[in-house]
């Protein structure tokens, strides 16, 4: 049953690779279609914010470090912002009846 699975699988992959090499779509195939979408100007783009979102862009990561680092300050709460969401939480928790004093 496993050989009869495997043997349907490697015709489907087959079909689909035969499918995208050769069948024209238009005046490229499918195949073609795609690499000159992935090495299109925008694809790049996003390649390369991609990159720079995860932090990979540079080998030590430390620009992309320091720039989060002083995003993260800036976002930062103030002891007075932490006691009054302290208090809410507290407030929302005893309101129902899952703070205990």
């Amino acid at each position: 049953m496993r050989l009869i699975k495997l043997a349907i699988t490697l015709l489907v992959l087959g079909g689909f690779g035969y499918f995208a090499a050769k069948v024209p779509l238009g005046d490229k195939t499918l195949w073609e279609h795609t690499k000159a979408i992935a090495g299109s100007k925008e694809a790049q783009n996003l390649v390369d914010g991609v990159k720079r979102a995860v932090g990979s862009g540079s080998g030590s990561g430390s620009d992309s470090d320091s720039a989060a680092r002083k995003a993260s300050d800036d976002k930062k709460l103030t002891k007075a912002d932490r006691d009054k969401l302290r208090d809410v939480i507290r407030e929302e928790l005893a309101r129902q009846g899952k703070h205990k004093r």
